[in-house]
This record gives structure tokens, C-alpha cells and sequence, in this order.
């Protein structure tokens, strides 16, 4: 079973970490690598303070934070529209609290698209 989040002294690349919370998914698609998360953890990295471990880790226990209140959330769809919507701004963030502010307005009864939709008017 994969770690709950990467420590500073593990070792383990943060796609790799994120490769394996994923194929414990019993829906995962085994032609995945970790290719696929180190593209998008690169493409969010310019916009954020943050270092890839730790978008890794946010990215995670901010999904989990959501799930334990019962909201649907899965992290793979956040670093992808996060990914993708950086693209569309200027300036450097703090991923912690664009985090913050997703999960905040997820938890007004916002579905993923729109508290997305609605962060990145915001910003």
C-alpha cells in the first residue's frame, strides 16, 4: 500500500508516489506511467512556489480532505485542470492556497468544474 504522503527524507520521485496512489485504483488503467504525472506536475511548477514533492503532497491531501467530507474529489482531475488553467494567467502562487481556496469552494456545494472555473476568475 502507498505511503498517505512523501516525507522529506523518502526518497521516491513524487510521479512515482502518485503512479502508485493511482494503480491502487481498482479502475486504474495499467498502460499509465510515471510520465504522465511528471508532465503535469512540471507544467504546474513555473506558476507556484512550491516544489513538485509537495504540489504531490497538497494535490493529495487535499483530495483526501474532501473525500473524508463525503465530496467526490480525485486528485488526478486537480493537477490536470490546474495544469491546464495556470497556462491561462500570469504571476507566481502559492499552491497550498490555491488548494485551499479549490477545497473552500468545493465544499460550498461547487462541483469540480465550477470551483475550478470560479478560483481561476478570482485569481
Amino acid at each position: 500500500k502507498p505511503v498517505e504522503m512523501l516525507s522529506v527524507a523518502d526518497p521516491t520521485p513524487p510521479e512515482q508516489w502518485l503512479l502508485s496512489l493511482y494503480q491502487a485504483k481498482p479502475d486504474a488503467d495499467n498502460t499509465r506511467d510515471s510520465n504522465y504525472y511528471q508532465k503535469l506536475l512540471f507544467s504546474i511548477k513555473p506558476y507556484v512556489h512550491e516544489q513538485p514533492r509537495v504540489i504531490a503532497n497538497r494535490t493529495v491531501q487535499t483530495t483526501r480532505q474532501l473525500q473524508e467530507m463525503g465530496i467526490e474529489a480525485n486528485e488526478d482531475q486537480i493537477l490536470e485542470d490546474f495544469a491546464e488553467q495556470l497556462q491561462t494567467v500570469n504571476g507566481s502562487y502559492v499552491y497550498g492556497e490555491l488548494c485551499a481556496n479549490y477545497s473552500n469552494l468545493r465544499q460550498q456545494n461547487l462541483t469540480h468544474q465550477q470551483a475550478m472555473q470560479k478560483l481561476f476568475e478570482l485569481l
